[in-house]
């Protein structure tokens, strides 16, 4: 029924004809929100998932949760809502929710951060197969983030996301074979995840994963190529930031918190601090150097940004080492950023 109303209508008819349909007691299918999906129609996708969610549809309600994330089209970011709907999801066991529940709880996007948090739904996730909540609850292991830090546990899950075919967990333990475990020599905390995307065919719409599985060793039993040891998806949020900012209206506002010389310092000062709320990581080029940069928050007016900054500066400032914050347009991060896309840097720290 659905398709046949696609075809007589454009698309601002079709919604609303979805929502008399819907009070008339009609329900559009999973694979019909799917389809407008795919036809790039993100914002009737979003309805019509509301309302299967609504009516205790799972693989809606992680859909739900999945395109609030993104953002797609006319669908605005609620990091809240999102997290929310994997929540929902998570409680019924949907492995994929938990995984995503278990990044926004690592990342603070829509709930406070957590790492203990982050590893009860990665460890959900993990049992029910999933070998990248299996992997990335090796990385809190062998950092102590979350857990007591343990070098067997952390190749305990190494090894079962490696049984199940994770790349990068084959990769580090290959890297560690014949060597003793007490060679492991944790250096970077993790940094933040992007969430499992909607099944296919949307997953190949996603971004690309392009974290790479990392074995650091001590000098007496170095690696030929030593790597950084992340957890899954990390290296895309800076991307997920500057998307964010390219997105915003014009004239809008954002409270640069501080710049940094590495996403690493960046992620301590956010863990120091103890930052939560929408936290945005971006990059900007400066005498020729990549910096990393943290804002928080995006506001419609200067008003309502000097509002929040003075409510964010009374929390932090009796902190040691707290930078104080500024108001700072968006119209002028998109410039920067624009840079730096262009050139399409590969170091992010």
């Amino acid at each position: 029924m659905m398709r046949a109303i696609h075809k007589l209508l454009p698309l601002g008819l079709i919604l609303i004809v979805t929502l008399l349909l819907s009070g008339a007691g009609y329900t559009a299918t999973y694979q019909e929100a799917r389809a407008a999906y795919d036809r790039s129609e993100f914002l009737l996708a979003k309805t019509l998932w509301r309302a299967l969610a609504d009516g205790g549809d799972l693989e809606a309600m992680f859909a739900l949760g999945a395109v609030l994330y993104e953002g797609p089209g006319e669908v605005a970011v609620n990091y809240l809502q999102s997290s929310q709907w994997y929540a929902r999801a998570a409680d019924l066991g949907h492995a994929d929710a938990q995984y995503n529940l278990g990044n926004a709880y690592q990342r603070g996007l829509g709930v406070w951060q957590d790492d203990q948090q982050a590893v009860h739904w990665w460890r959900k996730a993990a049992e029910q197969g999933l070998p990248k909540a299996a992997y990335n609850l090796g990385v809190q292991y062998a950092y102590g983030r979350g857990v007591p830090q343990s070098r067997e546990q952390a190749l305990d899950w190494f090894s079962l996301a490696a049984d199940k075919g994770h790349l990068q967990a084959r990769q580090l333990l290959a890297g560690l074979s014949g060597q003793n475990d007490s060679a492991i020599v944790i250096q970077d905390s993790p940094e933040a995840l992007e969430p499992a995307p909607l099944s296919q065919p949307i997953a190949e719409k996603a971004r690309a994963n392009s974290a790479v599985a990392e074995s650091v060793v001590n000098d007496s039993a170095a690696l030929t190529d030593p790597m950084v040891l992340m957890p899954e998806d990390s290296l895309d949020v800076f991307g997920v930031g500057e998307r964010r900012l390219m997105s915003t209206k014009p004239a809008s506002f954002t409270l640069q918190l501080t710049v940094m010389s590495s996403a690493q310092r960046l992620q301590d000062y956010i863990q120091i601090h103890d930052l939560a709320g929408e936290l945005i990581r971006f990059r900007f080029m400066a005498a020729d150097r990549t910096l990393f940069g943290l804002s928080q928050g995006v506001y419609p007016s200067r008003e309502a940004g000097e509002a929040a900054l003075e409510q964010l500066h009374q929390r932090h400032a009796h902190q040691q080492g707290w930078q104080t914050p500024w108001l700072r347009p968006t119209d002028g991060l998109k410039v920067l950023i624009r840079q730096i896309t262009q050139t399409a840097p590969s170091n992010r720290g």
